[in-house]
């Protein structure tokens, strides 16, 4: 789903943490805020500075690895 339709899959991820589905697209930084929120929701350790690493240099991969993160929190 990523990889064909990501604003689908970027949507998907927003709604499951319990945020607005446009938030990513309109807030500057959005996806970054996103990718925090779940490392809070799942207890995840790890920093703002790597969210920002994964996700400038592999984006499609953080994208994909959170959404595994919200199946295996059931969310």
């Amino acid at each position: 789903m990523t990889y064909f339709c990501l604003p689908c899959a970027i949507c998907d991820i927003s709604t499951r943490t319990g945020e607005c589905m446009c938030m990513p697209w309109f807030v500057p930084g959005g996806l970054l805020a996103l990718r925090a929120r779940l490392r809070t929701l799942g207890g995840i350790q790890g920093s703002i500075c790597g969210d920002c690493m994964v996700l400038s240099f592999c984006g499609l991969c953080a994208i994909c690895q959170m959404q595994r993160e919200l199946e295996a929190m059931g969310l």
